[in-house]
C-alpha cells in the first residue's frame, strides 16, 4: 500500500466521477463530474468543499519534494471534503429554479471522493515516516500520468453533453 498509494488514490478519484455525489428531496441527483466542473459556484452559498480538488492536486504535486507540505495539503483536502457533511441544503439544479432543496442522501461518488483523500493522507503520513529512515521515495509513474490524462478526458467528454449543454456550429460551412 505504501508504494501504490498515489495510484490507488487517483483510481478512487477517477472512479468517483462516474457516480452521483448526492440526492435531493425533489428526486434530483448531482453527478460528481458536474460538481467538479461547476462546484466553484458553491462559494456564494458558503459551500467550500470544492476547494478540496485543487488542494488534492497540489498535494499530489508536493508529495515527493516537500513531503510534509504534501501531508498538510492532503489533510486540508480531507477536511475540506468532510466540510460538505454539514451542508443540509443546496441550490436546485433544475432550469429556471432558484430554490434550495434538502439533501436526502450522499451518493457513492462522495464516498469514493473522500476515500481518495483518506488514502492520500494515510499514504503520505507513512511516506513522511519512512523518509526519516531514508527508504525509497514513491513517485508518480507513467501510469499515474496517464490516469491524470484520463481524468481530464472524462471531464471534458462527459460533463457537458450529459446535462444538455451541446456546442453547436452556427456557421454553414
Amino acid at each position: 500500500m505504501k508504494r501504490h498509494y498515489l495510484t490507488l488514490s487517483l483510481v478512487l478519484y477517477v472512479a468517483c466521477l462516474y457516480f452521483n455525489a448526492y440526492y435531493t428531496d425533489n428526486g434530483a441527483h448531482m453527478s460528481s463530474v458536474w460538481l467538479l466542473v461547476y462546484g466553484l459556484w458553491g462559494i456564494p452559498f458558503q459551500i467550500y468543499g470544492w476547494f478540496a480538488n485543487p488542494v488534492f492536486g497540489l498535494a499530489l504535486l508536493a508529495h515527493r519534494w516537500w513531503p510534509r507540505v504534501g501531508l498538510g495539503l492532503s489533510v486540508l483536502a480531507l477536511l475540506l471534503g468532510l466540510s460538505f457533511l454539514v451542508v443540509s441544503t443546496v441550490p436546485d439544479n433544475t432550469p429556471q429554479s432558484y430554490d434550495f432543496v434538502q439533501l436526502t442522501a450522499l451518493g457513492v461518488g462522495y464516498y469514493l471522493w473522500i476515500g481518495a483523500f483518506v488514502l492520500m493522507t494515510l499514504g503520505q503520513a507513512l511516506h513522511c515516516r519512512d523518509r526519516r529512515e531514508v527508504r525509497q521515495v514513491p513517485r508518480l509513474r507513467v501510469v499515474d500520468w496517464l490516469l491524470l490524462l484520463v481524468v481530464l478526458g472524462v471531464i471534458l467528454f462527459n460533463a457537458f453533453p450529459q446535462h444538455g449543454y451541446v456546442f453547436e456550429r452556427t456557421h454553414p460551412w
